[in-house]
């Protein structure tokens, strides 16, 4: 302890002990010059970072491309709707900047090309489809969005299609899908376009009650012309047939007896009464009557009600009118028969022939004469 020389030393003791700190400047402290400059840009960072999630949070998903339809239906040259008006819409986020309007894929025509909306022209689509894009673009960064609009056929539109007045031009199997080789074609070969069987359930559909009908009535086939290229049928019942040549084919009245046989390829018409009993074969050129059994004529004309002759025989101005045959000479039967008359017939009609009393016969008009040239009557 100090000694106390006056009265100074004296108030010093008595008082309290005290410290003031000394001023010392930052920069001579070595390690902390810039610490507190790396603080404060972490503060700004973290500043940043939120303004940038805010950013993104207000932005994201928020420009997109409003549109009332996104399908054009109707013929090229004429759509219905005729033009489709696209707007972007922009989040809360999203404000100033500009938009443009381009036409991303696809062809269209679209006006204006900038601004907050845009009308892409029906009729000025090619192809399937047409894809628009509006780029927003604030403080040089882009925001796209994307429009897909696309174009259908007038047929597309409608349930029904009139291949007579919605079809232009001739429809192929390489512009329809799904109808396979027969698909909308004029004429159908069954030959070549056909395989296997048509059914009226799963190839076939809107024919009505003539579906793949076992058969067909006449008054059932309305218009037009059926060729017999075309009809595979086993059985056609109709009232009345009109047709203008059939050739090559065999038409028959039944398949049992009796029946009428018309054969086109032979020009032969024959008449069937039974098995190997009756045929009578007429064609162009000459007529042929055939008996092969059984004890009835060949040929019967029954002739009634009329004074006009059963059968009347015209030849040429060089022919014959009538030859009666016999095959191999007639060795057993005679070419040609009268049939004996009971009693002379009451008509004398000049050139009259009969057989009575054992005598061929002759009238003049006025009477009957025997073969000497005795008068009867």
């Amino acid at each position: 302890m100090s000694v106390i020389v006056n009265d100074r030393d004296k108030l010093l003791q008595a008082a309290a002990v005290r410290f003031v700190l000394p001023t010392i400047d930052p920069i001579q402290i070595p390690g902390l010059p810039g610490a507190f400059d790396d603080i404060e840009q972490l503060q700004n960072d973290v500043e940043d970072l939120g303004e940038q999630i805010d950013h993104l949070m207000n932005t994201s998903a928020s420009f997109f491309i409003r549109a009332p339809a996104l399908a054009f239906f109707g013929a090229a040259g004429t759509t219905t709707p005729s033009s489709i008006t696209l707007t972007a819409e922009r989040g809360s986020g999203l404000v100033g900047g500009t938009i443009a309007w381009t036409v991303f894929a696809g062809s269209a025509t679209i006006s204006p090309s900038s601004g907050d909306s845009t009308a892409v022209i029906g009729s000025t689509v090619t192809g399937r489809s047409v894809t628009i894009r509006a780029r927003l673009t604030i403080d040089l960064v882009s925001y796209d969005a994307y429009a897909t609009i696309t174009r259908f056929g007038a047929v597309s539109a409608v349930d029904q299609v009139s291949l007579t007045t919605q079809v232009t031009g001739q429809l192929a199997n390489s512009n329809v899908t799904g109808l396979g080789a027969l698909a909308l074609l004029n004429t159908v070969s069954l030959n070549s376009q056909v395989t296997g069987a048509l059914n009226g359930l799963t190839q076939v559909t809107n024919l009505g009650n003539l579906a793949f009908a076992n058969g067909l009535a006449a008054n059932q086939i309305g218009a037009g012309t059926l060729a017999a290229g075309v009809i595979y049928a086993g059985a056609i019942n109709a009232n009345n047939i009109t047709a203008g040549t059939i050739t090559g084919r065999t038409l028959q009245t039944s398949a049992t007896y009796p029946r009428v046989v018309i054969d086109s390829a032979s020009n032969q018409i024959s008449i069937l009464t039974g098995p190997s009993l009756t045929a009578t074969y007429l064609n162009a050129f000459n007529s042929v009557f055939t008996n092969d059994g059984g004890i009835s004529p060949t040929v019967h004309i029954i002739k009634s009600g009329s004074s006009a002759p059963a059968l009347q025989v015209t030849g040429s101005t060089t022919g014959a009118g009538l030859i009666v045959r016999l095959p191999g000479g007639g060795s057993t039967s005679a070419p040609f028969r009268l049939d004996p008359s009971i009693s002379l017939p009451s008509s004398r009609i000049a050139g009259s022939i009969c057989f009575h009393g054992g005598w061929l016969c002759f009238a003049n008009g006025s009477h009957w004469f025997n073969a000497d040239g005795t008068q009867l009557t």
